[in-house]
């Protein structure tokens, strides 16, 4: 289901709502001016070719072009991930408080034969913590093609629970589905730049060519974000920020804010709350 709304402040419609439950996910076209994507594209640019970028450079060999922690990179790409119409757009899923788990540009180079292992973003994540209510974001930076190596999914795949995995060599997302993977099964989400993919984070996806299809032609980028609950009964991992953080009761407290070393976290906690996932 693609959903041609243009009103950028504003939740999920009962019936995307309903595709997402059904299905795994949703896109929601026209969601970002193009122009306001085009100069984050360009801001990556020019962060890409400073000083700072191999504190953030991804340190898989595969990963050519990617940029880590957004986060925490520069103000703009930090307030991209905190925006707002983001967060109330996924609040019907996202629940209670809504936490950063992941924040990253990827790149595919032109003609780079580099794939994208089958796989569950929920693989990385639950190893540190439980929750049922974790979602992806997919968000272009250019208009995709299925050449480009645009998002290829399972629909339905998410209501079988976190499957077996194990770590593979090469490519990209290597915590992969230990299974055979029938892409009969499979479609693709090629779209237009604005547009926003939700899916969740037990859905199977990835980019496997066959090794007769030819590597893309032209440089595609994304911007990948990962969302949880802003507090859990286990903590997470390394998130970057808690964005919506609530009140914890103290017999389900985990982590305190005194526990956290990081300035900038400590920073965006709303005032009055007690407790968020770190």
């Amino acid at each position: 289901m693609q959903s041609p709304r243009t009103n950028h402040h504003r939740t999920l419609t009962p019936a995307e709502l309903a595709h997402y439950r059904q299905h795994g996910y949703v896109a929601i076209e026209a969601f970002f001016p193009a122009d306001e994507l085009l100069a984050l594209d360009q801001h990556l640019d020019r962060f890409a070719a400073g000083e700072d970028r191999s504190a953030f450079a991804h340190q898989g060999q595969d990963a050519r072009g990617w940029i880590m922690r957004l986060g925490l990179a520069t103000p703009q790409t930090a307030a991209f991930c905190a925006d707002e119409r983001v967060l109330d757009l996924i609040t019907p899923i996202v629940q209670p408080g809504i936490a950063i788990y992941s924040a990253k540009m990827v790149a595919k180079e032109p003609h780079d034969p580099t794939i994208c292992h089958w796989h569950q973003d929920d693989a990385y994540y639950s190893q540190h913590s439980q929750s049922a209510n974790r979602l992806s974001t997919w968000i272009p930076l250019q208009d995709t093609a299925v050449e480009h190596g645009c998002l290829q999914l399972i629909p339905g795949s998410h209501h079988r629970g976190l499957q077996p995995y194990s770590k593979k060599e090469g490519g990209t997302c290597n915590l992969a589905i230990d299974r055979t993977i029938d892409l009969h099964n499979s479609i693709h989400i090629p779209v237009r730049i604005g547009t926003i993919v939700l899916f969740s984070a037990l859905l199977w996806h990835g980019l496997c060519r066959q090794p007769d299809q030819p590597a893309p032609p032209g440089l595609y980028r994304l911007l990948s974000g990962s969302y949880g609950p802003g507090w859990q009964r286990r903590p997470m991992a390394n998130p970057e920020s808690c964005l919506r953080a609530i009140p914890c009761p103290l017999s389900t407290l985990t982590f305190t804010l005194a526990t956290s070393t990081n300035p900038w976290l400590l920073s965006k906690i709303p005032a009055g709350s007690t407790a968020c996932s770190i």
